[in-house]
């Protein structure tokens, strides 16, 4: 009878120190899943910092070489209006001396 009864408690016990084994590992494995999953999204959240202000450098960097773009349309745009003046003043001239020749 003692022996069973022993037999009893100490399978009671076992039992009871396997749960109680089994849930203090798995208290740790999610102590761990949640300090992975902070560092995760730290790095993530670092990650998206980053590419927000890669971004903002890209859009500066694109409406800066719009603007020069802009500034080099205007500039040949002048070059080119120039030069017509010039045609047509070189134009003139010819005509000036061709009927000096032809008087």
């Amino acid at each position: 009878d003692k022996s069973v009864k022993q037999l009893k408690e100490y399978k009671e016990n076992s039992e009871s120190g396997t749960a109680e084994l089994v849930a203090t590992k798995l208290s740790i494995a999610e102590d761990k899943a949640k300090e992975e999953f902070d560092k995760m999204q730290k790095e993530y959240e670092g990650v998206i910092e980053n590419l927000r202000k890669e971004l903002v450098v890209a859009k500066n960097d694109h409406e800066v070489a719009v603007k020069e773009g802009e500034s080099k349309l205007k500039a040949s745009e002048s070059m080119r209006l120039e030069v017509e003046q010039a045609h047509e003043g070189l134009k003139e001239e010819k005509r000036g001396l061709t009927r000096q020749l032809t008087d």
